[in-house]
């Protein structure tokens, strides 16, 4: 039974481990920084929070790859990572009011140059 409870801190361990190591390479600012200050920077309290946050990434990125491959924008950031595209500008507000609030940041709206859609950029 120990074992069991053991085992099963372990994973949770192993998973947000996991999920400060992809965070990191998702967002190169935060390499550098220590756990604690990653949490800070995200206004994230529980290490739990860190994981739930990068499943949510994942999910949006996976979206925005679905939309991009059905669209074919091929718009680029200034790291010469693929921007997101949101099909209708409704949907772009939406994702800008929640990274605004997550990651206390400016985002601009602005239409994208290529094709029919949204991108979002820093002020």
């Amino acid at each position: 039974m120990k074992t069991d409870i053991l085992r099963e801190l372990k994973e949770k361990l192993k998973e947000e481990e996991a999920a400060f190591r992809r965070l990191k390479r998702y967002y190169p600012p935060l390499a550098s920084m220590k756990e604690k200050e990653i949490m800070s920077y995200l206004h994230l309290y529980e290490r739990k929070e860190i994981v739930a946050y990068v499943k949510r990434l994942l999910v949006a990125e996976e979206q925005q790859k679905e939309k991009r491959l059905q669209k074919g924008c091929c718009c680029l950031d200034a790291m010469g990572i693929p921007k997101n595209l949101y099909l209708d500008r409704a949907d772009a507000l939406r994702v800008r009011e929640v990274l605004e609030k997550e990651q206390k940041i400016a985002l601009k709206l602005y239409p994208c140059p290529r094709e029919q859609g949204w991108h979002l950029s820093k002020v």
